[in-house]
């Protein structure tokens, strides 16, 4: 069974009950990892009184990755205008910027 078979076999086995999603996390805690856990809790909404304490510490840790990916980073920002614009291949420093008629004529 692929995992994505399972997760929609689990998603419609447990649905809304929220006594199966408490122990399918309890279970998820024996047989895989926190991690796994946390992911189902967070799926489900499950308010974090309902969980035991490391998932519970998981589901904090998830929350906060998302935030910081979903976030916009300005290395990709600056990366992404790069792209929009022809990129001359000679040193910034030996860039200038002319303007008026006579420093033109300087050069």
């Amino acid at each position: 069974m692929t995992e994505e078979n399972w997760t929609d076999h689990v998603q419609s086995t447990v649905g809304e009950n929220r006594w199966l999603q408490g122990h399918l996390v309890q279970l998820l805690i024996s047989h895989c990892n926190l991690n796994t856990a946390a992911r189902w809790a967070q799926r489900w909404g499950l308010p974090k009184e309902m969980l035991p304490y490391g998932v519970a510490v998981e589901l904090q840790k998830l929350q906060i990755q998302e935030r910081v990916e979903e976030a916009p980073k300005a290395e990709s920002y600056d990366e992404r205008q790069k792209k929009d614009y022809y990129q001359l291949p000679i040193p910034r420093a030996n860039i200038h910027f002319l303007q008026t008629w006579e420093e033109t004529l300087q050069c």
